[in-house]
């Protein structure tokens, strides 16, 4: 019965996560269609649409956590389903399936703007000696996201 549990918990915060992409991978297109990224459209609102996106994200997150909350009144399921899925998120798990679903060329890649914007992927490719995220630092910060995101998994089930 546990492990029924700890994987329909770890199913749905991969699933956020891969709806998520989806939804970068739309707005990607969205800002192809108005001029790309080079575009007027983008320089002016891209900002706005990132701080849209991620309060999108958010809020989808915590509507997930706190239905559960609501059917099972299990406190540890609906904290997993908040903490996990924002883990994967902040560890790059979104942006290697975003790379998957676009099938985009993802290795040999840089990405100065999740350097930028996402301290947990710019502490990861400064330990490897990187000054920008790579295809490898992303690789490594996603890997030890899940790893984090198990541990963190097995600590709430004990609670």
């Amino acid at each position: 019965m546990v492990k029924y549990k700890v994987d329909k918990v770890i199913w749905i915060s991969i699933l956020i996560v891969a709806f998520l992409a989806f939804q970068d991978l739309i707005g990607m297109q969205m800002w192809g269609l108005l001029g790309g990224f080079s575009g007027e459209a983008y320089t002016k609102a891209s900002s706005l649409y990132m701080k849209q996106f991620w309060n999108f994200a958010y809020f989808t997150i915590a509507v997930v956590a706190l239905t559960f909350y609501f059917m099972r009144k299990d406190k540890s399921e609906a904290i997993a389903l908040a903490v996990i899925p924002w883990i994967l998120l902040q560890s790059g798990l979104e942006d290697i399936m975003y790379y998957m679903f676009g099938r985009f060329a993802f290795f040999g890649q840089t990405m100065p703007w999740l350097y930028k914007n996402c301290p947990f992927m710019m502490i990861v490719s400064q330990a490897l000696g990187e000054t920008t995220v790579t295809s490898t630092t992303l690789l490594v910060s996603a890997g030890l996201g899940v790893i984090i995101a198990y541990f963190v998994y097995k600590f709430l089930r004990k609670i």
